[in-house]
């Protein structure tokens, strides 16, 4: 019953900080928007469950951000776009994935979460919000990776960890 709450605090946390600026409804059906969001916490679940005993590969990652857009169109009649964005999608993913490796329940993470701060911290002016396109998610990455190098890390996760602060 503890993990299983601990679970749901965590999606709970991760859809609010993913969608607290990403603008992604069209329609306001409070009943429709929860019934995504319970559909999203399984989803994450299911996800997350392939990360726990073994390593993912970034390619097989990218893909299950894919799979979170596509899983997303099933609600496309309360979707701003119809989907969500792959910046949200990302967000979604990493965060999730964040929570549980600093719980200790999976190992570290292929990436981290991409947002203001992380971006700004490798110089990039773009709203992660509103990112749509797999290529630019992937270009993140890759100079995430070189500031990772730079700053004396070995991964994405440990790097983002340092430098994402709480703000207030």
């Amino acid at each position: 019953m503890k993990l299983e709450f601990l679970l749901h605090e965590f999606q709970t946390l991760t859809i609010e900080a993913s969608f607290q600026r990403g603008k992604i409804y069209k329609n306001t059906d409070e009943k429709q928007r929860e019934s995504f969001k319970n559909g999203l916490r399984e989803k994450l679940h299911e996800l997350s469950n392939k990360y726990k005993n073994k390593e993912v590969g970034e390619e097989d990652h990218i893909e299950n951000i894919k799979e979170l857009i596509r899983f997303s169109k099933k609600y496309n009649s309360i979707l701003r776009n119809g989907e969500l964005r792959t910046g949200i999608a990302q967000k979604l993913l990493n965060l999730y994935l964040k929570y549980l490796w600093c719980a200790g329940l999976i190992g570290i993470p292929p990436h981290c979460p991409f947002d203001r701060r992380i971006l700004d911290k490798q110089g990039i002016k773009e709203n992660w919000t509103e990112c749509d396109n797999i290529e630019d998610y992937k270009r993140w990455v890759e100079k995430a990776k070189e500031q990772t190098k730079k700053d004396g890390f070995n991964n994405l996760a440990e790097w983002e960890l340092k430098y994402w602060q709480r703000r207030g």
